[in-house]
């Protein structure tokens, strides 16, 4: 473990719970939206190649 990554979970250790709950829901809201791009995409070619064969 990197010394940047043990200051960060000891950053994150010392918030409020109900901080720790804020910044877990709001990445994961960000992630959740970058699959979707994701998925849209990978829709987007798989019909397209359906529609080529």
């Amino acid at each position: 473990m990197s010394v940047q990554t043990t200051i960060m979970r000891g950053t994150f250790n010392a918030l409020a719970p109900d901080r720790q709950l804020d910044i877990i829901y709001y990445r994961a809201v960000l992630r959740l939206n970058d699959l979707q791009k994701r998925c849209f995409l990978a829709q987007n070619k798989v019909r397209v190649y359906e529609e080529r064969y």
